[in-house]
């Protein structure tokens, strides 16, 4: 369990690197900040949506009809996406003056899902399991 948890950290942190990137190539949105608070922020962030994203993969895992841990991490990484893409929805369609929907950060959002759960399967199928796992 223990790797697990390692693997999950690690493949956010790595998903947090891809993301600063991705976005400093593409400029779909205008950082707030400098290098080093962007570090910071999406490191700590990637790490923790690597944890959530690699947590939902354990407990799903029996349950999803998949073969391997590639494409199973795919599907959890991109149903948390359209969980979190339903609610900034529903919260635009409340306060739309507030939150307001944006294509390109859509379209942005969905492909980091994938990366992340790239980078998830990658990792999981790499490593080695423990008998106790």
């Amino acid at each position: 369990m223990k790797k697990r948890i390692y693997s999950s950290a690690a493949a956010g942190l790595i998903w947090g690197l891809v993301a600063m990137a991705l976005n400093s190539f593409t400029s779909v949105f205008a950082f707030e900040g400098g290098l080093a608070h962007n570090l910071i922020s999406f490191t700590i962030g990637g790490v923790l949506f690597g944890l959530v994203s690699g947590g939902a993969l354990y407990l799903l895992d029996g349950l999803l009809p998949l073969k391997g841990y590639f494409t199973k991490a795919l599907v959890v990484t991109t149903a948390l996406w359209l969980l979190l893409r339903g609610a900034g929805v529903l919260l635009s369609a409340m306060e739309p003056r507030r939150y307001n929907v944006i294509g390109a950060e859509t379209l942005q959002g969905l492909v980091l899902a994938v990366a992340l759960g790239a980078i998830l399967g990658f990792v999981w199928t790499i490593m080695p399991l423990e008998v106790s796992d």
